[in-house]
This record gives C-alpha cells, sequence and structure tokens, in this order.
C-alpha cells in the first residue's frame, strides 16, 4: 500500500466514526433506554395504586374501630379531679 491509500482511509477508529453506524447505535440505545425506563414508570405507578389503595382500606378499617384513645376525655377526667 501507498503513503497515499493509507492516508485517505485513515485508521480503523477515523473510519468508524466518519460511516453512521455511531449514529445508529445511539439511536437504538436511546430508544430501547427510553422503552425501559416508561416501563419502569408505568410499574412504578402501578406499585402506588395498590399501595394507596391498601393504605385506604386499612385506613378505613381503623376508622370504623372505635378502639382509639380519645384524648380529650382523658383530659376532662384529670380537670374534673
Amino acid at each position: 500500500m501507498d503513503d497515499d491509500t493509507q492516508g485517505e482511509q485513515g485508521s480503523l477508529w477515523e473510519r468508524w466514526t466518519r460511516s453512521g453506524l455511531p449514529e445508529k447505535i445511539d439511536r437504538r440505545i436511546n430508544h430501547t433506554l427510553h422503552r425501559l425506563l416508561r416501563r419502569v414508570k408505568v410499574a412504578m405507578l402501578k406499585a402506588d395504586n395498590r399501595i394507596t389503595l391498601w393504605l385506604k382500606k386499612t385506613r378505613t378499617d381503623i376508622d370504623e374501630e372505635d378502639d382509639r384513645i380519645d384524648f380529650s376525655s382523658i383530659i376532662k377526667e384529670k380537670e374534673g379531679r
């Protein structure tokens, strides 16, 4: 090979960076990452909804029970002594 043909071709790295391959790889990674993050977001929202519903159900069960401490009646009893 001549020095002229070697100079025109360049190194493997230079030829690779001038090709369209890095852009294609970048687009594919971005697309895959976007899909993955979107699925993670949906999974987190579903988990949040389930936890919220469970907490609401638990809170409703507690509200129905009358086992809570009534601090106002305790204070009135102490004041009445």
